[in-house]
């Protein structure tokens, strides 16, 4: 690690966020000759020896990085288990509203989960579950939210899956990332009626706080779905999350 100065690094970039440029100045005082190679060796070195993290595109702070690491109940994988066995070249991401709950002070009436399937198979996938499940919605209106998911029973909720959303692989299933969750609390503020308020600002400071959010994924999110301005301000007036944290 003496190589790496590690322990250097993290006394000299403590509490601020620097560039891959800042930190390859730093390392040219002591190697003038540093080759770039070796520096983007370096640099994914220290990303896994925990030494720093990527808070945005090409910005860093010191300290591990804190991913969403959401519980996958039983009934997200028996969904998952029929979906790829009926529609194995078919794309999509499923999660629980429930994983929202613990950055909320009131608990909603109900908890739903979010099936995104890509559109050419999106009704062939829902008279699917349709046949296996109770409860199931395909992409419901204002009117239909207010008649069948604020009455205290869980639902599937499906909708189409947008080209490039963010989303991860956990336990062989592909789930949204965090930054798409936070971004769809805007672009559906009926379906996430329960999530808007106060609750949404407890979220967005609780997750800010709990985990490492990329700015940079999130923004590229937000501006497809025409949300982003809305998002950036929301933050700036209505939460403690430092401006920084957004990658301004």
């Amino acid at each position: 690690m003496s190589v790496l100065k590690a322990d250097e690094i993290k006394e000299h970039f403590k509490d601020e966020k620097f560039s891959l440029k800042d930190l390859y100045n730093y390392y040219c005082k002591f190697e003038p000759d540093l080759k770039e190679t070796t520096f983007r060796w370096r640099v994914y070195q220290l990303k896994n020896a925990g030494v720093i993290r990527n808070i945005s595109r090409g910005i860093y702070e010191v300290g591990v990085e804190r991913l969403f690491n959401p519980k996958i109940n039983k009934n997200i994988k028996r969904i998952s288990r029929k979906i790829k066995k009926e529609f194995p070249y078919t794309n999509f991401a499923i999660w629980d509203t429930s994983w929202l709950s613990n950055y909320m002070i009131h608990q909603p009436l109900t908890n739903n989960i979010i099936l995104e399937v890509e559109s050419a198979s999106l009704g062939a996938v829902f008279d699917v579950i349709y046949s296996i499940e109770k409860n199931v919605l395909l992409d419901p209106n204002k009117l239909e939210i207010e008649r069948y998911m604020l009455k205290g029973e869980s639902n599937i909720i499906l909708k189409t899956l947008t080209a490039e959303a963010p989303i991860a692989k956990k336990d062989g299933l592909t789930i949204p990332k965090i930054e798409k969750i936070l971004v769809d609390l805007f672009t559906y503020k009926d379906l996430y009626i329960m999530y808007q308020g106060k609750e949404k600002v407890n979220i967005f400071e609780n997750v800010y706080n709990e985990f490492t959010i990329n700015n940079s994924t999130l923004k590229r999110y937000a501006v497809k779905r025409g949300v982003y301005e809305e998002i950036y301000n929301f933050i700036k007036f209505n939460t403690n999350i430092e401006l920084e944290k957004k990658g301004e």
